[in-house]
């Protein structure tokens, strides 16, 4: 939505490779990880410990106070310390034996999210709101 000449959109990413935690330690050390995207309408807020799905969860909070709740559970990354990283590790190393690939995310998944950032540079530079195509056959939202 347009209020004015006054729009603008702020988007803040912060990360680090150097979580606190450690999931092969004995006993393992969690990541405590927190994820908060803010729109025009409301916010998303995933958050909780890395290795208990259990502690956290992901939430959409409108601006008109409702709160949603889009998973009970933070599914952040799987670990076992009987195995050799990751899921997503395992899952990369089986591929290159000749397994079967897990789509984590596919390739629409990877489209929205290009054009999402996309629109977020370009909403920047022109201080208007910006489409982005909703599928494949060209259709704008």
């Amino acid at each position: 939505s347009s209020n004015g000449a006054n729009d603008m959109v702020i988007f803040n990413v912060s990360g680090t490779t150097l979580l606190p935690g450690h999931q092969y330690h004995d006993p393992p050390i969690a990541k405590l990880v927190h994820i908060d995207v803010f729109g025009d309408d409301g916010s998303l807020h995933y958050s909780g410990n890395d290795l208990d799905p259990k502690s956290g969860q992901l939430e959409y909070r409108s601006t008109k106070g409702d709160v949603k709740v889009l998973s009970d559970t933070f599914e952040f990354e799987a670990y076992d310390n009987q195995n050799y990283g990751p899921e997503s590790i395992q899952a990369f190393v089986d591929l290159c034996c000749g397994g079967s690939p897990t789509v984590g995310a596919n390739v629409v998944d990877g489209l929205r999210s290009v054009q999402v950032i996309d629109a977020m540079y370009k909403s920047n530079a022109s201080k208007q709101p910006q489409s982005i195509v909703s599928d494949i056959g060209g259709s704008k939202t």
